[in-house]
């Protein structure tokens, strides 16, 4: 029994099969009317809309067959979808490639088969409905013109069940991102209120002659810390959005490593000092990569930022770099809360906020860093235990 060839596209084929999410689904009355129809007009007591898979041929809907799969090795349509378009074999005992097929020779003893090709939307064949007969006989006119017409109505129906389900996935989508845009919308305005508050409230004190000089000083530190809280959130959102279409810049070249992590450790020095943190450098080679200085400030601020407002006072926060292979690993460590398991795993995602930690700001902060070292070629992740502390590690490609 010679099997039927592979396709030559076989590949894109099977690809193009699981994109209608077809296989091993549940029966379905719309297709058994379609099998019920086709024996019906022909006259045959077995009919089949069957897709030929990976190793096996599956059936949506049977008539007379019992079965709902059979391996592909002895299957009449495996050879049918090499076909272009209608497949008949009047007496299959008298056909080489099926005289010595189990199917025929043994249960349930076919004779007679003519199938008419299921198409993809780009023209694959996918598999057949088809009428079987154990008994050798031919189709007239009126009834190869009803299969192929009954095959075209069960692609309709194929096609129709994909375009819904693509509709219901992007009716999806846009609620998400309906959603997304409301959260952007609440977050904002909840960020932007308490700054806007400072700033009214610091006006009016300000602008009052009999306002104390030292308080007026105090007041004015308050509004730029408010004027900087608000210029931060905009320009954050401002990264995000333009990420999304695709326009986040960076400007490559050659740089060395080391010098930033220690600008960075001497910049953010006073903070650590203010909050009873000690921040140290540790171990850093003399790595050269190719970064954008500026958006690796950004990074490693926003890392180490976090880092000192997490970890409690007498804590320690450091950070270091080593090279793995042919990328150096940059990692900002603390001995702070930690962060909890459930929140892992979202927490480089836009608008996301640990409630449990009691964050504030709009949670774009890690998101815009995996965006930045992203546009590097670089990755970033976090390890952490909650009352032990977290490590944010990210990579870049050496130079």
């Amino acid at each position: 029994m010679p099997a039927a060839e592979i396709p030559s596209n076989e590949a894109e084929r099977l690809r193009a099969l699981d994109e209608y999410e077809i296989l091993d689904t549940p029966v379905d009355p719309e297709f058994d009317a379609v099998t019920a129809l086709a024996s019906s007009i022909c006259g045959t007591p077995i009919s089949v809309v069957n897709f030929i898979a990976d190793g096996r041929q599956w059936f949506k809907s049977e008539v007379g067959l019992g079965v709902r799969e059979t391996p592909l090795a002895p299957s009449i349509c495996a050879h049918a979808i090499l076909q272009d378009e209608l497949f008949i074999v009047k007496d299959t005992t008298a056909d080489p490639r099926f005289a010595d097929n189990p199917l025929v020779t043994g249960v349930p003893g076919l004779r007679f088969y003519a199938g008419t090709l299921l198409k993809s939307r780009d023209g694959l064949p996918l598999g057949t409905l088809c009428v079987l007969d154990t008994e050798p006989r031919e189709l007239d006119e009126q009834q190869i013109a009803s299969l192929q017409l009954l095959g075209e109505h069960v692609r309709n129906m194929l096609e129709l069940k994909r375009t819904n389900r693509e509709y219901r996935a992007q009716t999806e989508q846009l609620k998400n991102a309906l959603a997304g845009r409301q959260r952007v919308v609440a977050t904002v305005a909840h960020d932007l209120r308490s700054p806007l508050s400072v700033i009214a409230l610091g006006s009016k004190l300000i602008e009052n002659p009999s306002t104390d000089p030292t308080i007026a000083r105090t007041v004015a530190g308050r509004l730029t810390r408010a004027a900087g809280s608000m210029k931060r959130l905009v320009e954050d959102l401002l990264d995000i959005e333009s990420q999304a279409g695709g326009e986040l810049s960076v400007d490559l070249e050659p740089m060395s490593l080391k010098p930033l992590l220690q600008e960075m450790v001497e910049l953010m020095s006073p903070l650590a000092d203010e909050a009873g943190v000690r921040l140290v450098l540790d171990a850093c080679p003399d790595i050269r990569v190719s970064g954008d200085r500026g958006r690796l400030h950004q990074v490693l601020s926003n890392l180490l930022g976090n880092a000192l407002k997490f970890t409690p006072n007498e804590g320690r926060v450091s950070v270091g770099a080593e090279v793995d292979g042919d990328a150096v690993t940059v990692c900002v460590t603390d001995t702070g809360v930690g962060i909890p398991s459930e929140d892992r795993s979202a927490i480089f995602d836009p608008y996301v906020r640990v409630r449990s930690m009691n964050t504030h700001g709009a949670g774009l902060g890690l998101a815009i860093c995996k965006r930045i070292l992203e546009a590097h070629q670089g990755t970033i992740d976090v390890e952490s235990e909650e009352g032990v502390g977290s490590s944010f590690c990210f990579s870049l490609p050496l130079l």
